[in-house]
């Protein structure tokens, strides 16, 4: 399963997230390709970017088993939603896990995945906070509970 991408013809919405998932897959496949991220949970959640907006994944990609937690912020649930979301069909989940999953799925897929790449490039960090805000703010029309928590984090 992967991300449905949006219609961007007639809603406002739908064009953010189509352009949010554009540039995301752009940025991932350019910084996948270059090895910009030599660890491998970096390279994962890269690559499980990819995957999730259907882009390919040069060499393919596997599902690696849960390692041990980490200490990089919110590393290890991003790997796991995005496993969880792309292998949805697989396994039975009630609807309100099929929800919050999927929901999870698409903040950290569009906005929080590159983000969180981002923040680890020092030369990018101050205009990534600054670009993640301004996403946020835009996202509130689509998911006020989730882009608020995050603009309050920043």
């Amino acid at each position: 399963r992967t991300f449905e991408w949006p219609d961007a013809e007639g809603s406002d919405e739908g064009a953010f997230l189509k352009r949010q998932a554009s540039e995301v897959l752009n940025w991932t496949s350019q910084h996948l390709s270059a090895n910009t991220f030599p660890r491998e949970d970096y390279r994962e959640l890269c690559q499980l970017l990819v995957v999730f907006l259907g882009g390919d994944v040069p060499g393919g990609v596997s599902m690696r088993r849960p390692a041990a937690d980490h200490h990089a912020r919110f590393m290890a649930k991003s790997l796991y939603y995005m496993k969880m979301f792309l292998v949805s069909s697989s396994f039975t989940m009630s609807d309100t896990e099929k929800a919050h999953v999927e929901r999870m799925a698409v903040y950290i897929g569009l906005f929080y995945g590159r983000y969180f790449l981002r923040s680890s490039l020092a030369a990018a960090a101050p205009m990534a906070d600054l670009s993640y805000f301004t996403q946020m703010r835009q996202y509130e029309s689509i998911d006020p509970e989730a882009a608020c928590a995050s603009t309050a984090s920043i």
